[in-house]
C-alpha cells in the first residue's frame, strides 16, 4: 500500500513541476504519461502478487469437480452448490477451485500476500456467500481457524434453513 502512495506522490510532483515550469498542455501530457506509467506499474505489481500466492499451492495436484465432491463429502449440498461455492472461494483468493482442500485455512494458506491485504477478494467473500446462499453474515466468519470446510458446513447450514423455509 506504501508503495501506491509513494507512486500516486510522485506523479502529482512531477505533473505540478512541469505545470509550474512549462505551459498546462505539456503539463496533461506528463500527467497522462505518469498515469500510464503507475497503472503498468500496477498491473505488473498485481501479477507478481498473484504468482507468489499461487507459487504455495504449486505442487499441489488440481482435482477434477468428482474428487473434491468426494474430498468435500457433503451431504446437504448439492453438487451444484459444491461448485458455486468453490467457484466463489476461487474468485474470492484467486486459488484454482481444484487446488482448493477441506483444511485451507483462509488465514494462512488462503491469505492474502503481505501489503495486499485491501486489494484482496477474501474480504468480500462472506458478503458473497451470504448473498448466495442466505444466513447471516456473522454465520461465513474467516476469523484465524476458519478453513473452507467450516465455510462449507455455514453453506450447508444456510442452504438446509431456506429449503426448511421454502417447505413451511
Amino acid at each position: 500500500m506504501n508503495k501506491i502512495v509513494m507512486a500516486v506522490a510522485a506523479v502529482a510532483f512531477v505533473t505540478g513541476a512541469v505545470v509550474v515550469f512549462a505551459e498546462i498542455r505539456d503539463a496533461i501530457y506528463v500527467g497522462i504519461a505518469a498515469l500510464s506509467l503507475l497503472f503498468a506499474w500496477f498491473m505488473i505489481e498485481t501479477a507478481r502478487m498473484l504468482r507468489q500466492k499461487r507459487a504455495r499451492f504449486r505442487t499441489r495436484p488440481e482435482l477434477p469437480l468428482d474428487e473434491l465432491e468426494r474430498l468435500f463429502s457433503t451431504r446437504t449440498v448439492t453438487r451444484c452448490d459444491l461448485d458455486r461455492f468453490l467457484t466463489r472461494v476461487e474468485r474470492a483468493t484467486d486459488i484454482p477451485k481444484g487446488k482448493l482442500r477441506p483444511d485451507d485455512r483462509f488465514a494462512v494458506e488462503l491469505a492474502p500476500v503481505r501489503g495486499w491485504e485491501f486489494d484482496d477478494g477474501l474480504n468480500l467473500l462472506p458478503l458473497v456467500l451470504q448473498r448466495d446462499f442466505g444466513g447471516s453474515i456473522e454465520d461465513y466468519d474467516l476469523g484465524s481457524d476458519a478453513t473452507v470446510k467450516t465455510l462449507l458446513a455455514a453453506v450447508q447450514r444456510a442452504v438446509t434453513m431456506q429449503t426448511r423455509q421454502e417447505q413451511e
